[in-house]
């Protein structure tokens, strides 16, 4: 367990675990807890996901915010990359859009963490533009 503050590049390395892509869609991380909540999109939206920050895990829906993670979750993995081997990487790139579409909407209503979040998906989404 590690606990905030989350210094850049675990924060990176954090919001880019949260919103991975595997076989051509996104692998939801770990969503906030009140997702029931009628504040929220609904329980398993992908942009009902927790995101880092230095101070911590914070959803952009609710007040709810947490000071520790799993260790790993600081360390890139390499998830997709088995399931971008069977799937065409603009299939996968595609995956992005909506959630990029949200957290777009999420930062234009000042939601905290969501220009984070908009930017880590917005960096995935160029890493799979088709070579």
């Amino acid at each position: 367990m590690l606990l905030a503050p989350f210094s850049d590049d675990q924060v990176l390395a954090i919001n880019l675990n949260q919103t991975h892509t595997a076989a051509g869609i996104l692998v939801a991380g770990i969503p906030c807890p009140h997702s029931a909540n009628l504040l929220h999109p609904g329980p398993g939206a992908v942009d009902d996901l927790l995101i880092a920050t230095h101070d911590g895990l914070i959803c952009p829906f609710c007040t709810y915010s947490r000071e520790w993670i799993d260790a790993g979750m600081t360390r890139i993995s390499h998830y997709g990359k088995k399931g971008l081997d069977r799937v065409s990487r603009s299939i996968a790139q595609r995956a992005f859009g909506p959630a990029i579409e949200t957290y777009t909407l999420l930062v234009e209503q000042n939601k905290r963490g969501a220009a984070l979040m908009l930017e880590c998906l917005s960096e995935q989404q160029r890493n799979l533009k088709p070579k």
